[in-house]
């Protein structure tokens, strides 16, 4: 009886401790059912060459109370991240800015949808709402997404032709050729 309750103390004793070291974790793997919608979402995503890899997650958005959180990425490399600011904006939402010295985060919280985007020398991430409480979380390949901006180079500008029916005296529009930038914006859904 003696060695029965020494071994449940030490149990009760690991798993108080893995707890407390979890309690800062920002989500959870989901290993639930997905419906059609959010089936078709995630292989979508998937489908995108600026996407690696993603999987399902459940987020805790009581985890935004708290000045830090730690997150584990693909490689089960674990990031913590100190917070730094957080808003308040509109009625419904508020934001968490958090960072590390090789990275930094953003999260909009609406009610049970968050959005984020992760990045640093580790690599970058983004968090999708999928609704029911149930999220997406995707590694971006950074290489996909090209150069932004004219890196530095003098922007080369060509004119546009004048067409015939205006006077060459007019003046002409200038286009920037090969410096568009695409980026991916997260918005929230306040409806």
């Amino acid at each position: 009886m003696k060695n029965t309750s020494s071994t449940l103390i030490l149990l009760l004793g690991f798993s108080l401790t893995t707890v407390a070291q979890n309690s800062n974790l920002l989500f959870t793997d989901y290993n639930g059912n997905l419906n059609e919608n959010q089936t078709s979402i995630v292989n979508n995503n998937l489908d995108l060459p600026s996407v690696k890899q993603n999987k399902t997650i459940i987020i805790d958005k009581t985890i935004f109370d708290n000045s830090s959180l730690e997150l584990r990425l693909f490689d089960n490399q674990m990031l913590r991240l100190e917070e730094f600011d957080l808003d308040f904006g509109g009625i419904n939402y508020r934001h968490w800015v958090g960072s590390n010295s090789i990275g930094d985060a953003a999260f909009l919280i609406n009610g049970d949808r968050i959005s984020g985007h992760i990045s640093g020398e580790f690599g970058n991430y983004e968090i999708y709402p999928l609704g029911n409480g149930v999220h997406l979380f995707a590694e971006l390949d950074s290489e996909e997404f090209g150069a932004c901006g004219n890196e530095g180079e003098e922007q080369i500008l060509t004119p546009k032709p004048v067409p015939e029916d205006k006077d060459e005296n007019t003046a002409t529009e200038k286009s920037a050729i090969g410096t568009e930038c695409f980026i991916r914006l997260i918005t929230p859904n306040t409806s």
